[in-house]
């Protein structure tokens, strides 16, 4: 099961609400979702190394209470599992904060879970396909300046490199 954006307001709350699934399930909240769904408020700097370490921690806050696998952050993110294990990723950059970007990452997530990848694997490789995708993207048009939809053509080159 994947659950992004106002789906995550099921968690709020309820946080043992997909515990059955045994740790079969990914959430990809944003930054503010992450935060409102622990009932916590963010950091005011998030770049900074205490935001960093802040974010961090409630990135395995929630998956270890919820039980599920979670996505989370800005420059810097975060993939933890609900057995406490954690990924740090730094790939993507600034152009990735657009209108349907996350929307993308999901369809990433979504796709390797379909090809039979376990949850932590699927969230780990589309966290890193995407933000590659959106390195190679910023080196064409800057920090700035593309749309969701052109992250597409470059996900299949980058999952190649993956798998060789």
């Amino acid at each position: 099961m994947y659950l992004d954006a106002l789906g995550l307001a099921y968690l709020t709350g309820n946080l043992d609400g997909l515990a059955h699934l045994g740790g079969r399930s990914v959430v990809s909240p944003n930054v503010k979702e992450l935060f409102t769904t622990l009932e916590q408020n963010a950091p005011a700097e998030l770049q900074s190394e205490a935001g960093i370490k802040e974010l961090r921690a409630a990135v395995s806050d929630l998956a270890k209470r919820a039980e599920v696998v979670v996505v989370s952050g800005a420059d810097t993110s975060f993939v933890a599992a609900p057995d406490g294990r954690a990924w740090r990723d730094e790939t993507g950059g600034q152009g990735l904060a657009i209108s349907g970007s996350g929307d993308v990452k999901a369809g990433i997530i979504v796709g390797l879970l379909a090809r039979g990848a376990d949850p932590v694997q699927a969230a780990v490789w589309a966290k890193y396909v995407h933000g590659r995708c959106g390195e190679r993207l910023t080196s064409h048009f800057g920090p700035r300046g593309f749309l969701a939809r052109d992250l597409l053509t470059h996900i299949p080159q980058v999952i190649a490199e993956l798998e060789y």
